[in-house]
């Protein structure tokens, strides 16, 4: 999983990206965050291993606000699947199987 570290990291990475069938989930977090402590990320992460187009990305919130803000993240944790420049899907929730669900609809 690659830590987005600010706003010119993801345009650069995710949204200005010349790779059409890449899928990209971002993950917005924060280390005070009780709900993100209960996720398995390994397990959910692990779902896509196999892909080869599917990129992870991790975004603290208290880090990188701008992104979280121009995500419009209002509620954490939250996903966010991007493909072709276009937000696919969105969800907040800190229940492994729903994730996992959410996940495997997005491949």
């Amino acid at each position: 999983m690659i830590s987005l570290q600010d706003q010119q990291q993801f345009e650069a990475e995710i949204w200005n990206t010349s790779v059409p069938a890449t899928t990209f989930f971002v993950y917005f977090t924060a280390t005070w965050c009780g709900a993100c402590k209960r996720l398995d990320l390994p397990f959910l992460t692990g779902l896509t291993a196999s892909n080869p187009n599917v990129c992870w990305y991790k975004c603290d919130i208290d880090e990188n606000d701008y992104t979280a803000n121009y995500c419009q993240i209002r509620q954490i944790p939250t996903f966010i699947c991007f493909k072709n420049k276009q937000v696919i899907s969105k969800i907040t929730s800190s229940d492994n199987y729903t994730v996992s669900d959410w996940i495997k609809k997005q491949l």
